[in-house]
């Protein structure tokens, strides 16, 4: 979705971005899990033995370590490790605007033996696909070969064909039909009779002989189904600190239901004439987009951003691989990340959107002030330094569009 012809639509769409919302809090009675993710709280690492470097989780104005933000199990197709993206946002007032008051951390861990089981899972999962694939060809060969003998018993063999006797209007003024014992009559009746019953036969066989290809048991499903996260004694890093809230986040694919007229804001009056002197839709629509921005000051990204996030209000985060952000404003941020994905060295991954703030803090006038917050990362996902645990830690490029400073 990059352009504003996107969403313009009369029916539910779909699109190909998952949203985050907020489930249920996020408690220390509920067992650590780094599959989990969770807004705010305190992170949880892939391996217990194997944190984040402090250095990586400092701000880079007052240097104290921050708060996790976002920490999103994130698992990439086709690859064979284990990978969880974090977020840490310094709270402090003094730091806000400041480069480095937001940081994102990818992290990795592989398990080489896990690694071959899994190939080895996907190779078998191919096989039986392939396998299916092949039986539902053959079936459906099968029953076309079926099918088409149909039409021959229906007219039956070259000779056998009533249509193919002797033409009866050939013999002059001998019309069949002036007489009661019309030849067509019978015989025509008699073969849509047999006709309806061969077709239903051969139907019958043909069906038998394309049953639907038997799915692989559920034994076979079972011994190859994905490995999970090694079990570890996993649990809350208790020393960092932590925002107010924390909650576990749910995700579901995003709908954007058709736009209904948005109400104007008090004091715009629309009065517009199309070039035949009537007032249309589309015109009315066209003052509407521009004497709302006049009035809220607002940019092109601004209007746009308010419109999808209206679909979906409580959404915290959004997150599509190598997708599209929704800017917040039109500012040099936004020219910067755009530039980085066009040129591929970064790929936009997720964002992190305003109503994480309410969620995670009570502090509304002291509080975090940014729009949204926009993490690309390694389009390949090149593999960091691993430690002795197979554990390893990049940090990745975040772009945070903040909120516009009010000046008296």
């Amino acid at each position: 979705m990059d352009s504003d012809s996107d969403f313009e639509f009369d029916s539910d769409y779909e699109t190909s971005t998952y949203l985050g919302f907020v489930d249920e809090p996020d408690s220390d009675d509920i067992p650590a899990s780094p599959l989990d993710t969770r807004l705010g709280g305190q992170p949880i690492w892939l391996h217990p033995e194997s944190p984040a470097p402090q250095e990586l989780m400092k701000c880079l104005s007052c240097h104290k370590q921050m708060p996790m933000l976002l920490q999103a199990y994130s698992t990439l197709e086709d690859k064979y490790y284990d990978r969880v993206m974090y977020v840490f946002s310094c709270p402090e007032p003094g730091c806000r605007r400041k480069p480095g008051s937001v940081r994102a951390l990818r992290s990795i861990r592989r398990d080489p033996e896990r690694e071959v089981r899994e190939k080895k899972r996907d190779a078998e999962l191919k096989k039986i696909e392939e396998q299916q694939q092949k039986e539902k060809d053959e079936a459906r060969a099968k029953k076309k070969e079926a099918m088409s003998n149909i039409g021959s018993n229906l007219v039956g063999e070259k000779g056998s064909n009533p249509f193919a006797s002797a033409n009866p209007f050939a013999a002059k003024g001998d019309n069949p039909f002036a007489k009661a014992d019309n030849p067509f009559a019978k015989k025509a009746e008699n073969q849509a009779v047999t006709g309806a019953e061969e077709v239903q036969k051969l139907s019958e066989e043909a069906q038998e002989v394309s049953p639907s290809p038997p799915s692989p048991t559920d034994e076979l499903i079972s011994s190859l189904q994905k490995t999970q996260l090694a079990e570890f004694d996993y649990k809350r890093d208790v020393s960092c600190p932590k925002f107010q809230h924390g909650h576990y986040l749910y995700t579901e694919q995003e709908y954007l239901t058709p736009e209904s007229q948005r109400e104007l804001p008090q004091g715009i009056k629309i009065e517009t004439e199309a070039d035949d002197g009537e007032t249309t839709d589309e015109t009315a629509e066209a003052v509407i987009d521009k004497e709302y921005e006049k009035l809220v000051n607002v940019d092109k990204h601004f209007h746009r951003f308010s419109d999808i996030v209206e679909h979906n209000p409580e959404q915290v985060v959004r997150y599509e691989f190598k997708g599209q952000p929704l800017y917040y404003a039109d500012d040099e941020v936004s020219k910067e990340v755009t530039e980085l994905i066009k040129s591929d060295k970064k790929a936009f991954e997720f964002q992190v959107m305003p109503n994480a703030i309410s969620q995670v803090s009570d502090d509304i006038i002291n509080g975090m002030e940014w729009g949204t917050i926009m993490v690309c990362v390694d389009p390949e996902d090149n593999l960091p330094e691993l430690d002795k645990n197979n554990v390893g830690y990049a940090e990745e490029f975040v772009g945070v569009q903040w909120e516009k400073e009010h000046k008296e």
